[in-house]
């Protein structure tokens, strides 16, 4: 899509403040993006009826009625939400994402030295979180779906999210990007950081690449995971950013090896490298695992005319029986992009998760287990810190996402029954 023809799509949203609908609608973004062939034509009896409108971002003088009452007094959307939302999900108001220099190597970037990727990777930062020419889904405010989903009323069947057991309301879990071996190799940083989050009553979910964790050091620390009662997911095959982009014979090779890891350690859970996704990758998931979670609610990364991101902190299906659980916080990587020092950066991501909570969504935090990254002595006391505030929030379901999919799967059989 260009950036002139997102222009005619992308509309400013304003409300009216005099109706307690509205009052109940928290976490209302500015922005919408509204295809022409989702818009209804119904006409709102007066201004004075119009909850929600949207002004064209191309003429000043345009505004499209979103929501309204007509005069018995029902609600009235002028807009197909149901199908906006599965676009949005499915992130259909871009083009593609874009390759990036790493993915161009002729050589595994992930083997380099760690001090070496850890200067790179400050210098990179700023190239991959360049600020696109539109805020959608946004970076402040990024569940729009959850959002439409309210303005739907639940009118649909569209399952939004898992009913938590026992009194929960939302969901936290915790997952590691093992993209080495180093953590393996380092076990006294596996061990202070499983005990700490079995100090808080997590037990984390880590993505391993196969390619990156068959040494017997890999497999020791794999089946002390295991015994801990961890999660084991995969990350991509190699780590060397180029999965999704191989030529079929390659692709097929790689699928082959990660179905072969997956079924030794029992794994349920992809992660892509980079979060890199296409939909061909997406439908070859969708074979071998019961669970996907490579999109973020909003990303500036890979995109520069909008974000990108499914704009829910909610899982949802994303193709046949995959289940997508979307990092609904920014992984602890994009703080260098962000331009924030790890104090500043852990408490936004407590504001932000007191956010995804209130609307009842899986809090998904994702933290890099190396020396240059997350295991490190400055870097676990400020998240214990982070985990010490989340420990105070009422009614938290302290997870994995395996556990999120299974109460998921076996809801949506009781329905279909």
């Amino acid at each position: 899509m260009t950036a002139e023809g997102f222009k005619k799509d992308l509309y400013l949203l304003s409300y009216s403040g005099n109706f307690e609908l509205l009052m109940m609608i928290s976490d209302r973004p500015s922005l919408l993006w509204l295809p022409q062939e989702l818009r209804f034509n119904l006409n709102p009896p007066s201004e004075e009826s119009m909850l929600v409108r949207a002004k064209s971002f191309v003429r000043d003088d345009v505004y499209i009625p979103l929501l309204f009452i007509d005069n018995e007094g029902n609600l009235q959307l002028n807009f197909n939400a149901g199908e906006l939302i599965r676009l949005i999900r499915h992130e259909k108001y871009y083009d593609d994402l874009e390759i990036t220099p790493e993915m161009k190597l002729p050589f595994n970037y992930s083997r380099l030295p760690d001090f070496i990727k850890g200067f790179f990777g400050k210098f990179r930062a700023g190239k991959l979180y360049a600020d696109p020419l539109f805020d959608f889904p946004e970076k402040e405010n990024p569940y729009i779906v959850d959002w439409l989903q309210k303005l739907h009323h639940l009118g649909s069947h569209d399952k939004c999210r898992p009913e938590y057991p026992d009194h929960f309301s939302g969901a936290v879990v915790i997952t590691h990007d093992v993209d080495t071996n180093w953590i393996f190799k380092n076990q006294y940083w596996l061990d202070i950081i499983c005990d700490m989050e079995g100090e808080f009553g997590f037990r984390g979910a880590w993505y391993c690449v196969p390619e990156n964790s068959s040494d017997r050091l890999s497999e020791k620390g794999i089946d002390k995971l295991l015994s801990r009662g961890c999660e084991i997911g995969c990350h991509g095959f190699s780590h060397d950013a180029k999965f999704p982009l191989v030529n079929e014979s390659e692709f097929n090779r790689r699928m082959a090896l990660v179905k072969d890891f997956s079924l030794k350690w029992g794994i349920k859970g992809f992660r892509s490298e980079w979060l890199w996704r296409n939909e061909r990758f997406i439908k070859a998931l969708s074979s071998c695992f019961e669970y996907d979670t490579s999109i973020p609610s909003s990303s500036a990364c890979f995109t520069t005319i909008t974000r990108n991101g499914c704009g829910t902190a909610h899982p949802y299906r994303i193709k046949d029986k995959l289940i997508e659980i979307p990092l609904s916080l920014p992984m602890d990587v994009d703080r260098i992009g962000m331009k924030m020092n790890e104090a500043d950066f852990w408490n936004k991501q407590f504001e932000r998760s007191k956010q995804i909570l209130h609307l009842g969504g899986v809090v998904t935090i994702t933290l890099h287990p190396q020396s240059h990254q997350f295991a490190n002595e400055k870097s676990v006391h400020i998240f214990k810190n982070f985990l010490k505030k989340i420990d105070t929030i009422d009614h938290v379901w302290k997870t994995r996402p395996i556990d999120i999919v299974e109460r998921y799967n076996a809801e949506t059989a009781v329905k279909s029954e």
